[in-house]
């Protein structure tokens, strides 16, 4: 038996036999040095992508922001998913960390207005801006000049926008729990003019309220920018320097003129 275990073990296909089994229970070197090279905080954030909320309301300025944020964590190779809120719950999210980034809001003075801020890291850079606009029925035709010019009327406007609701204080307001209802109240004559952004042009049109009119010039424009929750602070470093880099090889400047571009042709 001695003997023939020894021809045995001689024989080349016995000896190649052996060896393929035994690769099956072997990791490859390729398998080795990934796991040995990407660590798990890595492996953690391709399971994880970022959580960043937008607003839930159609406008030019959401699309801008989107678009730059979604470009610039592509060039970083960070996962994110972006998901609509209301914008007070947008809000609270951020600050109480369930929410990791915002894809833009207004400067983090305008924030502070609602509540605290100290975990939110904003971004230098703006991404997006925002115009706020009056509008009010064909009847009534003003200049617009600033918000003071709105006293002698009734003010209509959406609640949960605190820097609306800060700017309209000292006017006699009468508020809308949405931008539909926002419009149609302007239009039946409950309120004479309603404060909103220019994108609500676009429900003005799909609404087919040809009674009402966007005044000029806007009242304020807002520059609006990304923010993240401190706990990111590393990353924040490195989306700012992807941000200065769109800007200045003209890609934000692009997304903007193609939003633009797409709602201009969509609203007017």
């Amino acid at each position: 038996m001695f003997l023939a275990f020894l021809l045995k073990w001689h024989d080349t296909t016995f000896i190649a036999a052996t060896f393929a089994a035994m690769r099956l229970f072997m990791p490859s070197a390729a398998m080795l040095c990934t796991l040995l090279t990407v660590g798990p905080g890595v492996r953690a954030q391709e399971a994880a992508p970022l959580l960043i909320g937008s607003t839930t309301v159609d406008r030019a300025s959401r699309a801008m922001a989107i678009e730059v944020v979604e470009e610039a964590y592509r060039r970083a190779h960070v996962p994110i998913r972006i998901k609509p809120y209301p914008t007070s719950r947008r809000l609270a999210m951020a600050r109480d960390g369930s929410l990791d980034a915002l894809t833009a809001a207004v400067p983090i003075t305008e924030m502070a207005r609602s509540g605290p801020v100290d975990d939110l890291i904003q971004l230098p850079l703006p991404i997006a801006h925002e115009e706020v606009v009056v509008f009010s029925t064909r009847s009534l035709t003003f200049t617009v000049q600033g918000y003071d010019s709105l006293m002698p009327y009734s003010v209509g406007y959406v609640l949960g926008i605190p820097t609306l609701s800060a700017r309209l204080a000292k006017l006699h307001t009468d508020t809308a729990v949405n931008n539909e209802l926002l419009l149609k109240k302007l239009a039946h004559g409950r309120t004479q003019v309603a404060v909103d952004f220019r994108s609500t042009q676009c429900l003005v049109k799909e609404l087919n309220l040809q009674n009402v009119q966007m005044l000029a010039p806007p009242l304020e424009v807002f520059d609006l920018y990304h923010y993240l929750h401190k706990r990111h602070a590393k990353l924040a470093v490195r989306i700012e320097k992807i941000l200065a880099e769109m800007r200045a090889d003209g890609t934000i400047s692009r997304i903007h003129d193609s939003v633009k571009a797409r709602y201009d042709k969509r609203c007017t």
